[in-house]
């Protein structure tokens, strides 16, 4: 009994000393791998959530950087090219842009909403963010551009969707 004892000891301490400290680490580094990819439900209410919660807060950066730069007494150029630092990245976001009468939408539920907005400003109504899914790969964030109260355009923020997915909690 003893010996038996003494060899289960032994394979242990064996088998933990075999495992190096950059053993651990390539260990670890798997089971994150695979954590990243386990499937986890989702329901549409958390995903549109976690896009509503992101655009935002994209909207509000870009809210930041543009808006000191304009002078509300000319003309506004809806290229935002000029006001924005070339490196403007943000998490999930795979696009945004700036739609005016003069820049076409990509998609036609954006054209749909850019149409609702200038209905909306023209009779006086509310102006209120929007969020759509568009095709299996990405989910639309839209959100009125005013200056000075006066509609201008509308921000559109496309997200990746498997990231935002991935990263819900």
């Amino acid at each position: 009994m003893k010996n038996y004892l003494s060899a289960i000891i032994i394979f242990v301490y064996l088998c933990v000393s075999a495992c190096t400290p950059q053993d651990r680490k390539s260990r670890d580094f798997i089971a994150e791998g695979m954590k990243s990819r386990k499937i986890k439900r989702v329901t549409d209410a958390q995903l549109l959530s976690a896009a509503t919660d992101f655009g935002k807060k994209a909207i509000n950066k870009l809210n930041e950087i543009i808006l000191p730069k304009i002078d509300a007494s000319k003309p506004f150029d809806c290229q935002i090219a000029q006001y924005l630092p070339k490196d403007t990245k943000f998490m999930y976001v795979m696009n945004y842009r700036l739609v005016c009468q003069e820049t076409q939408a990509k998609y036609e539920k954006e054209k749909q909403i850019f149409q609702a907005y200038t209905y909306n400003s023209l009779n006086d109504k509310e102006l209120t963010e929007n969020i759509q899914k568009i095709d299996n790969d990405a989910i639309i964030y839209t959100a009125p551009f005013t200056i000075n109260g006066k509609f201008i355009g509308m921000w559109t923020v496309v997200m990746d969707k498997k990231m935002l997915v991935m990263n819900i909690n």
